[in-house]
C-alpha cells in the first residue's frame, strides 16, 4: 500500500511539474509578444519623429525663404 501512495505521489510531483512547464511557457509566449509590439511601437514612433522633424525642417525653409523676400520687398538679387 505504501508502493502506491509512494508513486501516486511520483505522479502528482510530474503533472505539477508539467503544469508548471506549460504556465512558464505561456507566460514566456506572451512575454515575447508583449516585447515585439512594444519594439513596433518604439519603431512606428522613431519614424514619425523622423517625418515630424523633415516637416519642420521644411518649415523653416520656407519661413526663412519668405522672410528673405519680405526684408528686399520681394526682390531677391
Amino acid at each position: 500500500m505504501e508502493e502506491v501512495a509512494i508513486e501516486v505521489m511520483k505522479v502528482d510531483k510530474v503533472i505539477e511539474l508539467f503544469q508548471t512547464m506549460v504556465i512558464v511557457n505561456m507566460n514566456m509566449g506572451n512575454l515575447i509578444l508583449e516585447v515585439n509590439i512594444l519594439n513596433n511601437r518604439l519603431v512606428m514612433g522613431e519614424k514619425e519623429k523622423e517625418m515630424l522633424h523633415e516637416e519642420l525642417n521644411k518649415e523653416k525653409k520656407f519661413q526663412k525663404g519668405y522672410n528673405i523676400m519680405w526684408k528686399y520687398g520681394g526682390r531677391i538679387g
